[in-house]
Formats: C-alpha cells, structure tokens, sequence
C-alpha cells in the first residue's frame, strides 16, 4: 500500500520493525511511523502535493536530514506566498485512526541556500477537511533558517473527520515576515502521544552575598561565592561549558562565567549564533510557562555585544575578557521588582552557546533547565536562595512547594523528626486555602475546605475527618505557641504529598482549583476584534440569513453565541480616486486640507450598527493605520512615510473630530482612540512610520485635543506590533506625554517584554492572529483561549482579535468566521473558545484571584462588581481528563458551558455548589465556563 516511500513502522510492543514494503491492511495498527524520502524515485512516488499555490517540488539528494553518505529531501521551490505548502498524503497510514487517539507529529525543516530571505516561522497542520486551509494546525510554530534543520512539532487527537495527511506551512509571526522561496523538508515522524512527566522543583542553591567590581576579572571576593556549572546539553552532546560563581546584593545578582571554548567566534551576525552566555532571572520566582512581568534574558557575547529579553534593562553592566582556555564574562543582572533580602527564592538560569567554528550554533550548555525553550518559558529554571555570607547553611535544607510554588513560613518551618516531616498546622492550610482557627491553650486546630472539616490536638496520633478518625504518621505537638502536624495530613484534604529525602524538600500538589472572590485586580473592559475592509463582503453577501446567522453568532448573547462586546474600526486613509477598489473602499473623511466628506466607511457603519442590534454594550476602539496622504511626507497612505510636522495639530484635530462625528452622528459608544497602528511597520498596505520623538510629540497633541474636546475618550499609544516595540516607544516617552496617555495599547506579535505595567497605565491586547490558516480544530481553539488567559493574567484589561471576518477569497485564515465567494462560510474553533470569556465575562467585571493545582488547568474568574456573581473558564490544555474540585463558589449552582472537539459552547445544565465547593471533570482539550 505504502511502496511508495521508505517508511519505518515501529512497533513498540516487543519487537521493532524495519520494512520498506507496508502491507495494505497490517494485523496491528502501528504505535509510530517514521517517513524518510531517501528511496523515492519521483515526487508522484512519495506521494506529495502543493497547497495554497503552484509551487516547484523536487527531491532533492544535495540536502537532507541526518549524517549519511546519502540521502533525500524534499524541496519546496518558488513561493510566493506564506500559504505555499507542501501536502505529505497518506502520512497516517497503518495508524490506528480512531476517534480519541493521540500522536505527536515532528518534522524537520530547513530554508534553502537559493532563498534570499534566510529565514522564516513554520507549523504543521493535519489535513483532516476537504476545505483548503481549513486543517487542524499546530499550537506554535519554529524558526527555520539556512544554518541547519529546525524540528517542528505538533499533538494531534483524531476526530470524525477522514485523516488525509500533514502539511508544512510558514507564518507571518515576530520579525519574520518574508516568505522563504525555498525550503527543504525531511525526517516525518508520527507516533503515539505520551504525557510529559511534570518536572519537581529544583533544590534552591543558596547564593552569598557580596559586591564585585565588574571589570571582567576574578577578583578575590569571588573565592567565596557559589559555583554552578553548565553541564546539560540541549542541543548537541558537546561543545563550550561554563563554571559560574554567584553573589548578590540589594541591587543584582552577579555572575562570574568562566567559559571553556577554545574557538571564539562571532561570524554570524545573529547574536543567538554566536559564541555567548545568557543569563535569566524569575525574581519572583513563578515558574511561568511564559516570560512574565519579572522575567530577564540578558546575553552576553565573548565580545561583549549584548542583547535582551523579557525585561531585560539595557543599562546593565558586564565585561568580557579573552582567555587561554575561552573567555571570561562579569555582568550585574538588576533586581527590579522583588527587594533582595537574605532567603529570598529567584529562578535562574545559565546558558552557554557555541559556535565551533562554522558560523551557526551548534550546541547549547544549560545549568538546570534540559530543554531549549529559556528564551521563552521560565519553568525549568534553576533555583537560588539569596542567604548572608555569615550563614554559609541558611535555607537550603528542608524546603516545602505547593503546586510548584516555594511556600513561605513566617515562623517555624517544615522540619523533620525522627523520619517525619513536621510543619505549623495554621501556615501549611492556609496555603492550601483553608479556613483554619486554633486554640494555643488547648493546643487544638480546627481545618475547614469546602464540605470538609478537619480537626487535629496536641499530643493526639489521630485527626478527625468529618468526625472519622485518621492516623497521624506522629503526634502532633505544640512548640512555641505553633501547633505543629505531619505534613502528610495534608492528603486529608485532597493533596499529593511526596518527601525527596535526598534533597529534603516537600513536595505537595493541591488537587483543586480555588477562586478568591474578595482578591480583586484589573477591570475587564471586553473582548472583540477588526472591522476593517472585509466586512464589506459581509455586508454585500446575497444570503440574509447566513448573514444574519454570523452577526448573531459574533455578538449574540444566547444559544452558542459568542457575546463579543468591541469593534475596533479603522480611521480610513484612502481617496475615493485610488485606482485599487479596496483602498477606495475605505476612503478618508478628510481627503484634502480644509475638506471633509463623511459619504464614507460605510461598510464599518453598517457593520457597527449590526454589532450594536444584535449584541448587548458594545463599544468601539478607533485607531488609524495611516493619516491622509497629504498629510505625510511621501504623500501616500501606503509604505510608510512619516507625519508632517506642519499637519501635527491638524492630524490631532482630524481624529478628535472623526471620533466626535462617530460618537454624536452615528451613536458609537467610541471608549478608546489610539494615535497610530504599529508605529513602527513599513508596510505597502496603510501604514505610517514614527520616530520616538515623534510619537512623544504626536500623541500629546492627540491627547490634548480629545481631553480639551471633553470626550469620554481614553487616548492611548504607541500601539507596537509587539510588546517589546510598544515598550521600547514609551521608553523614549517624555513623562509629560505619557501621564496623558489613559491607556497603553499594544499587540501580541512576539517581542514578549511583559514590563508594560510597570509605566503605571491600563494595558489593552488590541491585535493578534498568529493564525494564517481556518482551523476548526480544538487545538487552534484551545491555543487561542490560552492567549486570552495569559494576557488577563498579566494584567490587560481588553483583548482582541485580528479580524471579526476574513476576506472571501478564502486565502486568509486569521478570522473567527471564514467567508467564502461562493456564499459559504465557516466558524473556526477559536471564536466559541474566545466566546467562553467573552459572553460571560462581561464589560465592567472585576478579574479576581484564580489558581489552579493542576498542570494542564489554566483557571480564569471574574466577578460582576454589582450581584459579586463569578465566571470562572478552565482551559485544558492537556490530552486527558482531569477531575478538580473547585473552591471559593458563593452560589448555590453554576451554569455550565463548553468548548470541545465536539461542542460549541454547549449549554451542559447547572450543577450544585455544596458548602462552595463543586467537583467537575474537564475533558481534554477544552473550555470550561462555570456562571454563577
């Protein structure tokens, strides 16, 4: 059946298989499938196809995946699009396919010497739909670029539909926004999905204290500090090593890396490629599965070329020195968030990367963390504890983690006698969330969580649960007006208890989701996403009642509707003149200076109309992508071109007066205006470029006219198209311009600084879509609603999508509804996901306080401000099934909602609180939300 490419079944049971001959019906599905193209003869013979346009495949024996002598891959030649894909069929073949099952999918990709861009973002995707471009894509994509072969990866669970094979696609997504005209793909593995073992935390390594002069010298203060050394590697199996000594004090923790790399080099001028040590700090020491809001990357070449990520300060002070044996580097790494104090816990981590010689990373040294995802995920850092140079043994002994977590003892902490571990009773369930009151006289603690109540005495080798007794691993005693416990008693009450005696830390996992009502943080403004350009090929669609049907499912608040609550409009640049029908379509009302013409935009006005009859307390967000064309510089609306400085009142006038016109004329609830749409984006659609100095000026005057105007309008910018552009424009910000700013726009294309909130002003997610495909997959969906709860968590108060619609040429997926040009049209997965949130947490509810015990639980709540009535949404990002209680409920029942492979916001009934608590299980891959 498959002759027609060398394919390796592996079958992991007792006997591993070698064929290149498959059988067309094997007796026993394979648990794996390795696919090579070493033996095909022709392109017709491997079974391969183009997707999205007429690209040149061959098979290709001068680049190939692996060390031998010989070989094959295939070449994808003369895209011109990021959508070109190359279409592996019948990649499936021989595996079990039955709804449910699990595999993970690898694929080796790398960029063709005959490209000129060198470099580019790629994901797979199953083709499990006979739509074009309605696949199920893979949650991440990989950097590929000509220096060697990039791994993509992707977990696929098989639905109803027919598996017809895999697909490798590029992505517009960070910096890499030109498509590779060339690539080269290899090495297909598929094979059974395991659950990845969850990593304990690592045994905190106590750092001394002391203040080193950074000169890129070993002075003698550094005899007496702490030695680490890089001797994991995650990429390769050798290559530069580094041993490192550590010291802190109230201002950095310092580093002294003496680097073992007989070859220095610095040819490729990627600064990931070169001979460096990079150095990471979680002061706070969350283990995020991101770089969150106190998370630094500082690397440090053997020249000394520095660069940054997360939150990095670029005033940070190293030294560099060449050695006989490699090269020596010194750097403070600031403390910015956290004031470092002796047994203060931080993550840290130290990377070495080596070049040998040949222009391209070929190994990567680690202290603790195996993997290659520092950069981007805090997790798997190491471990310090800041302790004075007096006490050379402080804290590092017995240790106790919750869910991951270090927890923190006022008083007495976990200490073991005679082979048990003892703990206060009173701090070791109030981590866990209980209700705790004791009695110091008589010695006794009662314990309540949800229905349970625990009670425990002094001088007793028995608890009660529930008025049934429990036998304690020792007596509980009273010592210094502390109660002290087992910490095993703990599992009373739900926890995994574990005692790595080797390195004397406790490890508990607390089982349970708990919300805390009463621990308020930012207001939720809304969800939504981009009117722009195509809803007008909703607008014009012939079918009422598919366009009916959308415009319910968009903004609708019953049924499976979504209830999305903010449309962001476009402020249009065009003339009605340009010769490009959709740049005429969106027409500026002020096409000349000293006229205006408001006969236009009305595609956005009737699609904001439509928002507003078929939703509830819509509001709107109005940002330019360009000013008019005589306005700027190169007088056009396209490719850039800066503002002139002559026009720089007149374009603060013209917004205010566009944002009064909409609010008073048309009845738009206008609540946000942002001065400009990525600022810095040079792009040959509408686009406008700004210095910092010139987004300092512009955006004052902007603020200016809106607040002197008396609009109820927050004003805000620079609105980067990442994170780290946004930070790095108010980082030039005068302090008078940015204290008239109401809020700080930005988008979420990569550049993850996440020290936005540290300028002190509302932040707002207003554009994401790393999505180029349709996807009506859960993994998309799934993906997509992680992006919502990451940036809640972070403290952003709206978030939307790209597009409401995508055009209907069917050639781009990052909508939540696909239009089609024959009058179809479709609903991708992350639109119901998205809607989990959005129809339940509504406009002017308050994020509260959420955690979860569980690794694959992510847990966001809200509480309604008036009736303090909570929605709680529970993504599981897993591949199983995992059954929670949850805590802090304050109804007597909750509705129940979700998003699945097979649901869209099914309404699942109501289930009952008892005593706050209900216990519920959160299929894989889903969305949850409990309404009270």
């Amino acid at each position: 059946m498959m002759n027609r490419m060398k394919r390796y079944l592996f079958l992991f049971v007792a006997l591993l298989l070698f064929s290149s001959a498959i059988p067309a019906f094997p007796a026993k599905a394979a648990a794996s499938v390795r696919l090579s193209f070493d033996n095909a003869a022709s392109v017709a013979e491997a079974n391969l196809a183009a997707g999205g346009g007429q690209s040149q495949i061959t098979l290709d024996s001068t680049l190939y995946f692996g060390s031998a002598s010989s070989g094959k891959s295939v070449k994808l030649a003369d895209r011109q699009s990021m959508y070109y894909r190359l279409k592996i069929m019948n990649a499936f073949d021989g595996l079990d396919l039955a709804p449910g099952q699990i595999y993970t999918i690898s694929a080796r990709v790398r960029v063709n010497s005959a490209s000129v861009n060198k470099a580019g973002m790629f994901f797979l995707s199953v083709i499990d739909s006979t739509v074009p471009q309605e696949y199920t894509k893979a949650a991440e994509s990989y950097l590929a670029t000509d220096q060697g072969w990039a791994e993509l990866k992707m977990i696929y669970t098989v639905g109803t539909a027919p598996v017809l094979g895999i697909a490798v696609e590029q992505v517009y997504a960070d910096s890499h926004r030109n498509v590779v005209s060339a690539v080269n793909i290899d090495e297909i593995m598929i094979s059974e999905y395991e659950e990845p073992a969850e990593p304990a935390p690592s045994v905190p390594t106590a750092v001394y204290k002391g203040t080193p002069v950074i000169d890129g010298q070993s002075d003698a203060i550094w005899q007496m500090a702490t030695e680490i050394s890089t001797d994991i590697f995650s990429k390769g199996t050798s290559g530069a090593t580094a041993k490192a000594r550590l010291l802190w004090d109230e201002s950095a923790v310092y580093v002294l890396a003496a680097v073992y790399d007989p070859v220095r080099s610095a040819v490729n001028p990627l600064a990931y490629e070169q001979d460096a040590i990079e150095i990471f700090l979680d002061e706070n020491h969350a283990k995020t599965k991101i770089l969150d809001s106190d998370d630094a990357q500082y690397r440090i070449s053997w020249e000394n070329r520095r660069t940054l990520g997360g939150q990095a300060l670029s005033s940070f002070a190293s030294a560099t020195a060449a050695t006989n044996y490699g090269y020596l580097v010194e750097a403070a790494i600031p403390v910015q968030y956290v004031s470092a104090a002796p047994n203060v816990i931080m993550g840290l981590e130290l990377q070495v990367n080596d070049d040998p010689g040949t222009g391209k990373r070929e190994s990567i040294a680690k202290w603790r963390d195996p993997t290659n995802n520092s950069y981007k995920d805090a997790s798997r850092w190491g471990t310090i504890r800041l302790v004075d140079a007096t006490l050379p043994n402080d804290g590092v002994e017995l240790s106790l983690y919750l869910d991951g977590k270090r927890v923190p003892f006022d008083a007495a902490g976990p200490e073991l006698r005679n082979g048990v571990v003892m703990a206060p009773a009173a701090e070791l369930f109030t981590a866990l969330h209980a209700a705790v009151s004791s009695n110091s006289q008589t010695g006794t603690a009662s314990i309540v969580l949800g229905g349970s109540t625990l009670t425990v005495s002094a001088g007793s080798s028995q608890a009660w649960l529930n008025g049934q007794p429990i036998a304690l691993e020792a007596e509980a005693v009273m010592e210094g007006g502390f109660l002290l416990v087992p910490v095993s008693l703990a599992e009373a009450l739900g926890a995994t208890v574990s005692w790595d005696a080797a390195a004397e830390i406790v490890y508990m996992k607390s089982n349970h989701i708990y919300i805390q009502k009463a621990q308020t943080q930012q207001e939720i403004w809304g969800f939504g996403a981009s009117a722009n350009n195509p809803v007008n090929d909703l607008k014009n669609s012939p079918n009422q009642t598919a366009k009916e049907g959308i415009l319910d499912k968009l903004f609708g608040t019953s049924g499976n509707s979504a209830g999305l609550s903010i449309v962001r409009l476009e402020i249009n640049p065009f003339l009605k003149t340009d010769p490009v029908p959709a740049n005429a379509l969106q027409a500026t009302a002020h096409p000349a200076e000293g006229v205006w013409d408001w006969d236009t935009d009305q595609h956005q006005i009737w699609f904001s109309n439509e928002a507003i009859q078929h939703g509830e307390d819509i509001r709107f967000y109005a940002v330019p992508w360009s000013a008019p064309a005589w306005m700027k510089d190169n007088q056009s609306e396209v490719n850039g071109g800066h503002l002139l400085p002559q026009y720089y009142d007149a374009y603060a006038n013209y917004l205010k007066t566009w944002v009064e016109r909409y609010r008073n004329v048309h009845g738009f609830d206008i609540r946000w205006l942002s001065v400009q749409n990525e600022p810095n984006t040079i792009v040959p659609y509408a686009s406008a470029a700004y210095t910092h100095e010139e987004m300092d000026i512009v955006a004052g005057k902007v603020a200016d006219a809106v607040h002197n105007a008396g609009l109820p309008v927050m004003v805000g910018a620079p609105e980067g198209n990442t994170r780290l552009t946004t930070h790095e424009y108010l980082s030039n910000m005068s302090e008078q311009t940015k204290a008239k700013l109401d809020f700080i726009p930005t988008h979420f294309y990569g550049g993850n600084t996440n020290n936005l909130a540290g300028f002190g002003k509302p932040l707002f997610q207003s554009e994401v879509s790393y999505t180029t495909s349709n996807v009506a997959n859960i993994s998309d969906g799934v993906d997509n609603a992680k992006q919502i709860a990451d940036a809640l968590s972070l403290g952003y108060h709206g978030w939307l999508r790209w597009w409401f619609v995508s055009p209907n040429n069917g050639t781009s997926g990052e909508s939540l509804v696909q239009l089609r040009t024959d009058g179809t049209y479709s609903y991708n997965k992350r639109l119901f996901t998205m809607g989990q949130f959005s129809r339940f947490i509504r406009p002017g509810y308050v994020k509260v306080q959420a955690e979860s015990g569980y690794k694959g639980l992510i847990v966001t709540a809200a509480k309604d401000s008036v009736t303090g009535k909570a929605a709680v949404v529970v993504i599981n990002d897993s591949m199983q099934a995992i059954q929670s209680p949850v805590y802090g409920l304050t109804a007597p029942s909750v509705n129940v909602y979700r998003t699945s492979a097979y649901e869209d916001m099914a309404a699942l009934g109501q289930q009952t609180v008892v005593n706050g608590t209900l216990t519920r299980s959160f299929p894989a891959q889903s969305v949850t939300t409990l309404v009270e």
